[in-house]
């Protein structure tokens, strides 16, 4: 829920994910870019986050409004 510099999360159609993967990847500032997650049908309206190992938690929605931040 923070900002994070030098970092971008892209959503993209499943059939041009790796397509669009492999092109960052040329880069060098992309280089260690990944696919990190994917959507699903069920369960509705529910943000999953999985671990490496597979333990699944609710990742729960924001409380407040997020402040831009000035650097």
């Amino acid at each position: 829920y923070m900002a994070c510099e030098g970092r971008m999360v892209l959503v993209v159609e499943k059939s041009k994910a790796q397509q669009i993967l492999n092109i960052i990847q040329e880069m060098e500032e992309g280089k260690e870019a990944k696919i990190i997650g994917s959507f699903v049908m069920e369960p509705e309206n529910t943000i999953l986050l999985e671990n490496y190992f597979g333990g699944r938690r609710i990742l729960a929605p924001m409380e407040a409004s997020m402040l831009p931040r000035i650097c």
